[in-house]
């Protein structure tokens, strides 16, 4: 009789753990963000300006909770958004030309500011037999 293993037990480390758990605080800050900006956003004339004071947010977020975190962000909040902030409200479709507009260099601004603000990376350095770093 043969022994099935379905799947070996392994040790979840540390570091993935807080990886996840800053990828998860990160995005949800975004997401919290953006559906407040969504709801004052619906009473003032224009809605825009809050794509425009979101895209630093995500650059703090990307800088205290990592890359991963406010990319998850941006993309959910993109949705919100959409359904949230322009008109038709409830549906992903968006009629004006202008929030269109807005939407994608908010997207386009906000990952540029991501990805140069973003938490440096941990990276193990290894050491070959020579003394050299690779």
């Amino acid at each position: 009789m043969r022994k099935v293993i379905i799947m070996p037990q392994m040790p979840i480390s540390r570091r993935f753990l807080r990886s996840m758990l800053d990828t998860l605080t990160g995005a949800v800050i975004c997401i919290w963000l953006s559906l407040t900006a969504a709801l004052l956003g619906q009473t003032w004339r224009h809605p825009l300006l809050f794509l425009i004071l979101f895209v630093p947010a995500v650059g703090v977020i990307a800088r205290l909770w990592g890359l991963s975190g406010a990319i998850l962000g941006l993309v959910s909040s993109l949705v919100v958004f959409r359904v949230g902030l322009f008109v038709p409200l409830g549906r992903l479709e968006v009629t004006s030309p202008d929030a269109r507009a807005g939407l994608f260099w908010t997207v386009v601004g906000a990952g540029i500011v991501v990805y140069v603000l973003a938490r440096p990376q941990h990276r193990r350095r290894t050491i070959r037999k020579g003394g050299e770093s690779c």
